[in-house]
């Protein structure tokens, strides 16, 4: 499962759920000519390319999934600079491009509006640190990670 909906709360991981930047589709980049594979396709290259590492962002090409993509991502080398503000800026523009493209994806914050999102993963930055398979993701207090990426979905919330 990929998506768990409550009364309160959108939670969602991998590349099954619309939401996550794990799920598969075709982006064009904003430039109308490069595409992408997804949102952390999108992201990857942006981050790759922001740290001089054109190689590495080309070869992201070559992948067949974002998780590819992010697996072959590890070996950036990432400036403090990128992971106190612009990573968070990039992240916003790949939702922007995601949200205008995508459907599925534009849909979800009108069907689950007033709902928090929150990205159910291990990631302690963009996720709350713990699996969509936890019963502690009910639980905001047992939280171990920021949730960042769900607090840039709640700003594509319409109001």
């Amino acid at each position: 499962m990929c998506t768990k909906v409550t009364s309160t709360h959108v939670y969602f991981s991998g590349e099954f759920s619309p939401l996550a930047n794990f799920y598969d589709c075709l982006l064009i980049g904003e430039n109308g000519k490069d595409t992408f594979i997804g949102s952390e396709h999108l992201y990857q290259y942006a981050n790759a390319t922001y740290h001089g590492q054109h190689d590495l962002a080309e070869s992201f090409a070559d992948c067949q999934t974002n998780r590819e993509v992010w697996q072959k991502s590890r070996a950036i080398k990432q400036s403090e600079k990128w992971k106190k503000c612009d990573c968070e800026v990039m992240m916003k523009k790949c939702i922007q491009l995601k949200y205008d493209q995508i459907s599925e994806f534009r849909e979800m914050p009108h069907v689950h509006k007033g709902k928090t999102f929150v990205e159910a993963t291990t990631n302690s930055k963009w996720g709350i640190g713990l699996p969509i398979t936890s019963k502690d993701i009910y639980n905001p207090s047992k939280w171990k990670g920021q949730n960042l990426f769900g607090k840039v979905l709640q700003e594509f919330i319409p109001k």
